[in-house]
């Protein structure tokens, strides 16, 4: 949390209006997950591939997923702060259709929802209710999470939350730019 925090600071500060800041939130977020990969391959040489299983996030369940969506998701938020503030210096006043908001949260949701899942599972399969931030305490639920690799990421559920995301922008950038 102490990072999502510290890049909102970032957003809060550089952006004059709220599409600037939500694009430097996205852009720095971005930057800071490629550069978190980048440095920890030459420090550690970690990973060792892209298909390497990370931890992402803790909160409100364990977050999973192969090292390369997160930096596909990275990338994405790049091109969408990059392509939004080129929008905001051709146009004054910039509205978001429905749509495009429906297709963000639902490409986003879906993109979350395979980070969370398998931890989830795992939580149910063990017989531990879901969210409660107490179970971290117990011993059993450590123990199972400390041991536990996902058999394989749901890439076609992730592909549809990117489709999705990539989806709104392009409805966007039809209307101001294209």
């Amino acid at each position: 949390m102490a990072t999502i925090a510290m890049l909102a600071s970032i957003a809060m500060l550089s952006g004059k209006n709220r599409l600037e800041r939500i694009a430097a939130f996205l852009f720095s977020f971005g930057m800071w997950d490629i550069f978190y990969y980048l440095w920890l391959k030459v420090l550690i040489d970690w990973p060792s591939s892209l298909f390497t299983w990370d931890v992402l996030f803790l909160i409100p369940v364990v977050w999973v997923a192969p090292v390369l969506a997160p930096i596909i998701c990275a990338v994405t938020m790049i091109a969408m702060a990059l392509l939004l503030l080129k929008v905001r210096q051709k146009n004054k006043i910039i509205v978001f259709r429905k749509t495009e908001i429906l297709l963000w949260v639902s490409g986003c949701s879906a993109i979350l929802f395979t980070f969370m899942i398998d931890y989830m599972k795992l939580f149910r399969a063990e017989g531990f209710p879901e969210f409660p931030m107490s179970l971290f305490k117990n011993p059993r639920l450590l123990e199972a999470i400390s041991q536990y690799v996902p058999a394989s990421y749901h890439w076609e559920l992730f592909a549809f939350g990117e489709i999705a995301v990539v989806c709104g922008l392009l409805f966007f950038l039809k209307r101001y730019v294209l």
